[in-house]
């Protein structure tokens, strides 16, 4: 490492900065090379680390709402939670159909559950 002072300020340099530092002196002209990698220094901090912050979890994965699970079927969906609100056809290839619920929408390829999704409140 080399330690240099300019000003008021101390900066260390590691050898990979000092090889860069050289590449870019013969490339831009000598004036520029010192002045851009103080600013480099300066500006970009060599120790940088990660913090925990907090997420803010949404108000719909908050609730307790019971809805249909991945892989069961419509006969096992309409015993456990009813006949449903609306029953929209099937489109597209493969077909793809949804059943909505007063609290949740349920997606259905052919006749097994591929997503369930709770209403807004």
């Amino acid at each position: 490492m080399i330690t240099f002072k300019s000003g008021l300020m101390t900066f260390t340099e590691t050898k990979l900065m000092v090889q860069l530092k050289n590449r870019m002196s013969k490339k831009i002209s000598l004036g520029l090379a010192t002045p851009l990698m103080a600013a480099t220094m300066i500006f970009c901090p060599l120790n940088l680390s990660a913090e925990n912050a907090p997420i803010k979890v949404s108000e719909q994965s908050q609730q307790a709402v019971d809805k249909p699970r991945h892989g069961q079927s419509m006969e096992q969906v309409e015993n456990a939670f009813g006949a449903p609100v609306e029953r929209v056809a099937a489109v597209g290839e493969p077909p793809i159909s949804r059943w909505r619920y007063d609290n949740f929408t349920v997606y259905f390829e052919h006749d097994k559950v591929i997503h369930s999704v709770a209403h807004r409140s």
